[in-house]
C-alpha cells in the first residue's frame, strides 16, 4: 500500500511540474511577437521591467530570419557626416550576389530623438533603396523609454563621467541590437559605423573559418564562442546566434562596469576558467579555445587615405593663406591638401547646417600672384557623394575690374569676383586663365545650393606664371 501511495504522490509532482513548467513558459500572442522582434533587451533592465508595451522607436523589415551571417551595425548621428555610409559602401563592394543573397545587415541607431531618427533613415533610403527593398537591411531604433538615466550613473573614483556614459549607452545599444538580431541567422557580426571592410568576399571568409572551427573542436571541450577578424575592439566579432542571450544579459548586468570588450573578456574568462584552483596558464589556454582569433584584420578603423605626392600645389604655401567657412575634420585641415598630404573634408558642426549657398574656400596670396592654371578635384572612388556641385570658381584681380582690359566677358559678382568656372559633374573644376586678368588677390570655392553632404577635396593644384 505505501509503495501504491509512493507511486501516486511521485505522478502528482510531475504533473504539478508539467503545469507549473506550462504555467511559466505561457505568453500572450502579443508578448511572444514582442520577443521574437526585441528578446531580452525589453524585460531584463530593473528600469524596463514596470513599463508596458514597450515597443521599437523605428523598424523597417523585411522580416526573413533564414539568414547565414547576420551584420549587426550600431550608429548615432553625427555631426561631422556619414561614417554609417562608407561603411555600406565598403560591405556591398565586397559581397558577392551570393552573399548578398544569404546576408542580413541590421543598422541600429542608437537614438531617440525622432527627428534625428528620421534624418538618418531618409538618408539611408536616399542611398540604398533598394537594398531596404530586397531585405538585405533593417533598420532599428529603440523606444524612448530604452535606455535608463545616463545621468545618474555610477562612477569609480578614476572614473570620467563622458567616458563611463559613452561605454555605458554602448553595451545597452549592443544589448538590443543583438537581441533583435539572436533569431534572424546562424552567425552574428558586430561592426561599428566608423569601421570598414578591408577584403572582398569576407562574408564567405567568416562563414568558411567558423565552419572549420566547428567541425574541428574537441567535444569534450567548450566550443568557440567567439571569433576575432578584428582585435581593436568589439566591432569584429563573431558569435553563433543561438548563445547571444548568454552575453546579451551580461552586457545588461555589467554595463555601468565596463566597456563591451572588457565584459567579453570577463564574461569568456567566467565561463571557462571555472574554479579558484585553475592555473592562469590553464585558464589563458581555455580561454583561447573559445575565443578564436582570425590571422588577418577583415575590417579596420575607417580612415582617410593621404593623396599622391603628385598633387603637391605648385604655389608654394608660405605665399598663401589658405581657409575656409566651413569647418575641418579633426586633423585633416585645408593646408594638407593644400600641400598634397592627405584629404580636406569640410563640415559645419550644426545639425541643420550642411554646405549651403555662400560657404566658400579661400586661397589669399599675401602678394599679387600670376597663375597660369588650376585643377581642383573632390569627392574621391569611395566617396563619391562629397563631390562639390554647383560651385563657382572665382577670382579677385589686384587691380580694379575697371582698369582691365579683358579679352573675354566674364560674369562679375557682387563684391567684384570674376566667375572663371565651375565644378563638372564628376566634381572637378579646370580651367587656364586668361592672361589679361593679370596677378590675382585670391581666387576662391563659392558653393551656390545646398547640400545633404559634407565637402571633400582631394587635390588642389594652382599652376604659376614664372
Amino acid at each position: 500500500m505505501s509503495k501504491l501511495k509512493l507511486l501516486i504522490a511521485i505522478a502528482l509532482l510531475v504533473q504539478i511540474a508539467v503545469f507549473v513548467t506550462w504555467l511559466v513558459s505561457f505568453k500572450p500572442e502579443e508578448e511572444i511577437a514582442l520577443e521574437k522582434l526585441g528578446g531580452n533587451a525589453f524585460r531584463f533592465p530593473p528600469h524596463l521591467l514596470y513599463k508596458d508595451n514597450l515597443e521599437f522607436g523605428y523598424i523597417s523589415s523585411k522580416n526573413r530570419s533564414d539568414y547565414n551571417i547576420v551584420i549587426g551595425v550600431t550608429t548615432k548621428w553625427h555631426r561631422k557626416g556619414w561614417p554609417l555610409m562608407r561603411l555600406l559602401h565598403s560591405l556591398m563592394e565586397n559581397m558577392n550576389q551570393q552573399e548578398r543573397e544569404e546576408t542580413l545587415i541590421v543598422v541600429f541607431i542608437g537614438e531617440v530623438n525622432m527627428l534625428i531618427v528620421q534624418r538618418i533613415v531618409d538618408e539611408l533610403e536616399l542611398r540604398h533603396k533598394q537594398h531596404l527593398e530586397s531585405g538585405l537591411i533593417d533598420i532599428i531604433a529603440p523606444d524612448r523609454h530604452y535606455f535608463p538615466d545616463l545621468e545618474q550613473l555610477r562612477l569609480q573614483p578614476t572614473d570620467t563621467y563622458a567616458l563611463v556614459k559613452q561605454q555605458s549607452k554602448q553595451n545597452l545599444d549592443l544589448a538590443f541590437l543583438m537581441s533583435y538580431a539572436r533569431n534572424k541567422g546562424l552567425f552574428y557580426v558586430q561592426l561599428e559605423d566608423h569601421m570598414l571592410s578591408l577584403q572582398p568576399q569576407f562574408v564567405s571568409t567568416m562563414k568558411r573559418f567558423a565552419y572549420i572551427k566547428s567541425a574541428l573542436g574537441n567535444p569534450k571541450l567548450p566550443s568557440w564562442f567567439v571569433l576575432d577578424f578584428n582585435a581593436a575592439s568589439i566591432a569584429g566579432k563573431l558569435f553563433k546566434c543561438a548563445e547571444l542571450p548568454y552575453f546579451i544579459n551580461y552586457l545588461q548586468m555589467f554595463y555601468n562596469d565596463m566597456n563591451s570588450l572588457q565584459l567579453l573578456h570577463f564574461f569568456i574568462q567566467t565561463k571557462v576558467c571555472y574554479h579558484q584552483k585553475m592555473s592562469e596558464l590553464r585558464c589563458e589556454r581555455n580561454m583561447q579555445r573559445y575565443w578564436l582569433k582570425y590571422d588577418t584584420a577583415l575590417f579596420g578603423q575607417s580612415m582617410l587615405t593621404k593623396v599622391s605626392s603628385t598633387t603637391t600645389a605648385a604655389v608654394p604655401q608660405t605665399r598663401v593663406l589658405v581657409s575656409s567657412s566651413m569647418s575641418a575634420y579633426q586633423h585633416y585641415i585645408l593646408s594638407s591638401v593644400y600641400l598634397g598630404e592627405r584629404y580636406y573634408i569640410g563640415r559645419l558642426p550644426a545639425f541643420e547646417e550642411l554646405p549651403q549657398p555662400g560657404d566658400v574656400v579661400q586661397f589669399i596670396f599675401q602678394q599679387p600672384t600670376l597663375l597660369r592654371s588650376y585643377i581642383i578635384r573632390s569627392g574621391s572612388t569611395a566617396e563619391p557623394l562629397k563631390r562639390l556641385y554647383n560651385t563657382n570658381v572665382e577670382v579677385r584681380p589686384a587691380l580694379e575690374i575697371g582698369a582691365l582690359q579683358l579679352a573675354n566677358e566674364y560674369n562679375v559678382t557682387e563684391d567684384e569676383f570674376l566667375i572663371v568656372g565651375a565644378f563638372d559633374s564628376r566634381g572637378v573644376a579646370a580651367g587656364m586663365l586668361d592672361a589679361s586678368i593679370g596677378a590675382l588677390q585670391e581666387l576662391r570655392l563659392r558653393i551656390q545650393d545646398f547640400s545633404d553632404h559634407e565637402v571633400l577635396l582631394n587635390e588642389i593644384k594652382l599652376e604659376l606664371i614664372e
